[in-house]
């Protein structure tokens, strides 16, 4: 979601979106961090609803940017899949409300992407962090 002054975020001292998202996948950089005090989308317990909660409240957000409907694209490293090495796992596949994990062979995932709207249900279910999302 882009917005048309650019990257508001890191101009917000208030960040009303972490407190809106009640999946709790928007968190803010840590005080160490060089975007301290910036959000940014963790998939590590769940995934985006688009529930548009976060987008409401932002108070840079022009009104025609009110409804996202993809936040990027899911990758999967093959190399790093536990299917992709003849181990029976459909984390991802079962994860996925878009139906956008689709099993090459009926054991190894990939992504389709024209189904994927990068929610990141997939990422934190994979026991191998094998699967992230493109921005």
């Amino acid at each position: 979601m882009a917005c048309a002054r650019g990257n508001p975020c890191v101009d917000c001292d208030e960040a009303p979106c972490v407190d809106a998202c009640e999946p709790g996948i928007i968190r803010l950089h840590p005080d160490d961090h060089t975007l301290a005090g910036v959000p940014y989308l963790s998939f590590e317990k769940s995934g985006c609803t688009f529930c548009n909660d976060c987008v409401q409240r932002c108070p840079a957000t022009p009104e025609e940017e009110l409804r996202p409907t993809k936040l990027g694209l899911a990758l999967l490293d093959q190399d790093a899949c536990v299917a992709w090495d003849d181990v029976v796992c459909t984390s991802c596949q079962t994860a996925c409300p878009y139906q956008a994990v689709v099993m090459e062979g009926g054991v190894r995932p990939s992504i389709d992407a024209d189904a994927c709207n990068g929610c990141g249900f997939c990422v934190g279910v994979c026991p191998t962090e094998a699967i992230r999302i493109s921005w």
